[in-house]
């Protein structure tokens, strides 16, 4: 076995251990599973990468000095926006576990998703079409947003 394959399996092991440990973290959130990078839409990562280069200008933003109930609820009224509520996916910063998938089965799921995960995190929605990604900046919250739909108009320039 070479040190890449002991690497991973250390690895896959340490996460497995995280993995299981997210199930009792969250309030007003039910884990259904997890998704793997293959189970992810194509279109999803490339709008990922597209999102960290810094010519990306950001669909929402909010300032840093705003109250923390402010700031959970322009997560919340971002992801309304973008049809994300009820069952849908969250980012992890897992490699063998990179998509943790939820329902929100109560109040404060978003606060309890931030607390847990970090305020840095990407949503998909249940039916893998629409995805908001947050990022947490030296001086403000910003947020992008992308539909199967407008990720593929803005590559053919429809």
């Amino acid at each position: 076995m070479s040190s890449e394959e002991l690497r991973g399996k250390i690895q896959l092991r340490k996460e497995e251990r995280q993995a299981a440990a997210l199930l009792g973290k969250f309030t007003g959130v039910q884990v259904l599973g997890f998704l793997n990078h293959k189970q992810v839409p194509n279109w999803v990562n490339r709008s990922l990468d597209n999102f960290k280069q810094m010519s990306s200008a950001p669909d929402s933003r909010i300032d840093d000095s705003a109250d923390e109930q402010a700031i959970e609820s322009w997560y919340q009224g971002f992801l309304d926006s973008a049809g994300i509520s009820g069952r849908f996916f969250c980012s992890t910063d897992m490699t063998y576990f990179p998509w943790v998938e939820c329902t929100a089965a109560g109040k404060g799921w978003v606060h309890s998703i931030r607390k847990t995960l970090g305020s840095d995190i990407n949503f998909l929605s249940g039916n893998k079409m629409s995805l908001t990604v947050f990022f947490e900046e030296e001086y403000e919250y910003i947020g992008f947003r992308r539909t199967q739909w407008t990720h593929n108009s803005r590559l053919t320039g429809a």
